[in-house]
């Protein structure tokens, strides 16, 4: 049961499951289990018994409604349905003539009555939750509704606000906002790591970065939501933030607005914008449908790696290399998908040596 209900978290967490729809499988799985067991001792028992003490006639496995089961399924429902019974507390339905079925049905009748108190604990602390929940969801919906006619927004934008508060409210924004600010300094560390954990595994940057400095910059991520049609980043614009889907998808078009691809879940662009400046972006990225996307600003980048200057010169040149091995055809897409910069431009001024560093004079 330990293992099925650790692995079952770790679904949880990684696919980001609702939480009540996982609490009610939870215990779902723990009352199959339980149920499964009840019916295995209901078998085995009397048959270690006879094995022991010899075979007695008056056991429910040598009666009529273990002897006429022809197959091993309908054996195995029949112990069901005695366990469900035992468990309970309705075991005068059915004769229990031996000593081991009296002292089983009596034990499994205490255990599904302790079980019966624990599920209605665990279904309380769930509705409990869910009330408190929803009512301040509806809570704010209502100052909501109260701002959107006090402003007299029009019918559009009123619908784009709520079903911008009803996505935040699904993934439960607030909550984990208040989780991370009020627990401890290292606890936090600890939390931020493992949200932004995807993060870390497909930026290149993050790979050859130490743990110390990932996990400064990793403070200085905010997540942000943009709804369906919003535009991310427009192209011929400064290039001043790395963005990472953490989920949704967006389209991502050329400067002539010719639509290139869609980037969804684990993708990120603008990376080379924390390394370089004054570079205009190629690409204009607008999102599909309701995204969440976490931020990392250059002004965070470069006021944490002021006092890592070498370990931001080596890194400048791994991002740099990745780039110079790549093929003109890969140069001209990657500019204009992920990287939305001017790696041709880039390059240029990496072969005459000015490439600026982080306050833009050319010292790395």
């Amino acid at each position: 049961m330990r293992t099925v209900v650790m692995y079952s978290r770790k679904l949880y967490y990684a696919h980001r499951i609702n939480f009540y729809l996982f609490k009610i499988a939870e215990i779902g799985i723990i009352i199959v289990l339980c149920v499964h067991w009840a019916a295995c001792l209901e078998y085995y028992l009397p048959l270690i018994v006879g094995k022991i003490f010899g075979p007695n006639e008056k056991s429910w496995i040598r009666s009529v409604f273990g002897t006429n089961k022809k197959t091993k399924l309908t054996l195995y429902f029949e112990c069901v349905n005695r366990a469900v019974t035992s468990l309970v507390g309705s075991t005068h339905f059915f004769p229990v003539s031996t000593f081991e079925d009296m002292l089983l049905n009596l034990i499994l009748s205490v255990i599904g009555f302790l079980g019966f108190i624990y599920l209605l604990a665990r279904l309380a602390q769930l509705i409990t939750t869910f009330n408190s929940t929803r009512k301040r969801h509806l809570k704010l919906i209502q100052q909501l509704e109260q701002y959107m006619k006090h402003h007299r927004l029009s019918h559009p934008v009123q619908q784009r606000l709520r079903a911008y508060y009803n996505y935040r409210n699904k993934k439960g924004f607030e909550r984990n906002e208040k989780i991370i600010d009020y627990v401890s300094p290292y606890l936090r560390e600890e939390l931020l790591q493992h949200n932004y954990q995807q993060l870390l595994n497909n930026v290149v940057m993050f790979k050859h970065m130490p743990k110390t400095i990932a996990t400064q910059l990793i403070g200085c991520i905010r997540s942000e939501i943009f709804m369906s049609n919003d535009v991310l980043v427009r192209a011929g614009t400064i290039s001043d933030a790395l963005y990472f889907i953490a989920s949704g998808t967006v389209a991502v078009y050329n400067d002539v607005g010719k639509e290139i691809c869609h980037l969804e879940d684990g993708a990120s662009f603008d990376e080379l914008a924390l390394l370089m400046e004054n570079e205009l972006r190629m690409a204009t990225v607008v999102a599909v449908e309701n995204c969440e996307v976490y931020i990392l600003t250059r002004v965070d980048f470069q006021r944490i790696f002021m006092f890592y200057p070498d370990i931001r010169s080596q890194l400048q040149n791994i991002v740099l290399a990745s780039v110079e091995k790549m093929s003109p055809l890969e140069r001209e897409s990657s500019s204009t998908l992920s990287r939305s910069i001017n790696i041709s431009s880039i390059l240029r001024r990496k072969s005459r040596g000015d490439v600026s560093g982080s306050d833009g004079t050319g010292q790395q």
